[in-house]
């Protein structure tokens, strides 16, 4: 390839690669923006993990196995940890309120929280706290007036409070910054024997909360959906450019080289970006 040569194809690549730059800058300033715009909503994730206690079994072979609570004969035991996590940029501006509650064929018989870095207790929001003792105590008062009076009977009403706050919980959280954890430890029992079902939510504006293993995997199979999507469309887009201007496959090849070194280069800008994110937003 003579000079003259050599200028014509550089006369013809610089056009498309300024338009390059000038688009993947564009991208990455959209980019910026639009996690400037996201992190206003602050997404705190959350994992479970599942611990059997015990089960209470009559068995031919075995003989009768018996698992009890405070005295109290009990189906099956499970310990269960769930852990908040804040892995954002940001701190939560105010208190946050987790609701907590299980299935209709279980309950919770005990609960303790803590945050993970600082060590300090969780503790039960303020109102449902009075709710729980109220109730505890109307029933420690039918029970000690039921041993005078075999024939008294539990009220409807204490009896639908009594199942309501043995299946819910609502947790107060003062704080939740920017990369911490906190894990939340109940005892759960399943009257059927199976694994009982938890459910946490948090219901308040500017607050998301999301189970973490969710999050990654669907995260992660759209990415990759999206990759061989693109790739395919790219690839069958270049043999057809190929087919249609042969006399311009140098040219072709190097905006694709450049389009390539263009996406590391943008790559590298958004983790040093992010990186910079955390470090001072």
């Amino acid at each position: 390839m003579d000079a003259a040569s050599t200028a014509t194809v550089v006369e013809k690549i610089i056009p498309p690669t300024i338009t390059l730059l000038i688009t993947t800058s564009i991208s990455i300033l959209v980019g910026v923006y639009l996690e400037k715009f996201k992190s206003k909503l602050i997404f705190l994730k959350y994992t479970m993990s599942f611990s059997q206690l015990g089960t209470s079994i009559q068995d031919s072979y075995w003989g009768n196995i018996e698992v009890t609570y405070n005295g109290a004969l009990t189906k099956y035991l499970n310990f269960v940890t769930i852990t908040l996590i804040n892995d954002s940029s940001n701190d939560v501006p105010k208190d946050i309120y987790l609701d907590i509650w299980v299935n209709p064929q279980a309950q919770i018989l005990g609960f303790s929280g803590n945050y993970n870095e600082i060590g300090n207790a969780i503790s039960l929001e303020t109102n449902f706290q009075t709710r729980f003792n109220n109730a505890t105590q109307a029933f420690a008062d039918f029970n000690a007036k039921k041993l005078v009076d075999k024939t008294m009977v539990i009220s409807n009403d204490l009896k639908q409070e009594l199942e309501w706050i043995m299946k819910n919980r609502r947790l107060h959280l003062p704080i939740f910054n920017r990369n911490s954890s906190a894990n939340i430890n109940l005892l759960v029992e399943s009257f059927d024997g199976t694994m009982p079902s938890i459910y946490p939510s948090i219901l308040q504006t500017s607050v998301k909360l999301i189970k973490q293993e969710d999050s990654e995997i669907q995260k992660k199979t759209r990415a990759f959906q999206i990759n061989i999507y693109s790739a395919i469309i790219y690839i069958i887009g270049l043999i057809l450019i190929f087919i249609s201007y042969p006399e311009s496959k140098i040219v072709i090849s190097l905006t694709v080289l450049m389009g390539c070194i263009a996406f590391f280069v943008a790559r590298l800008l958004y983790l040093f970006l992010k990186f910079l994110r955390r470090m001072f937003w």
